[in-house]
């Protein structure tokens, strides 16, 4: 019976931490996608045509 009460609390304590850890990846893999996202975006011609004739807008 003593065991009981160790393992449901080590189990909660496993479950909390992986829950934190799942809070910080996936928060640090949105910040990549969103910072690999603005550099393609920054870094790519975009064309436009006015008057039939395409434009280079952008860097």
């Amino acid at each position: 019976m003593m065991e009981m009460p160790e393992k449901f609390t080590f189990r909660c304590a496993c479950i909390c931490f992986m829950k934190e850890n799942n809070k910080v990846m996936f928060k640090k893999y949105y910040e990549y996608k969103n910072n690999s996202r603005d550099l393609a975006l920054s870094k790519k011609n975009l064309y436009q045509l006015v008057d039939s004739k395409p434009i280079t807008v952008g860097c």
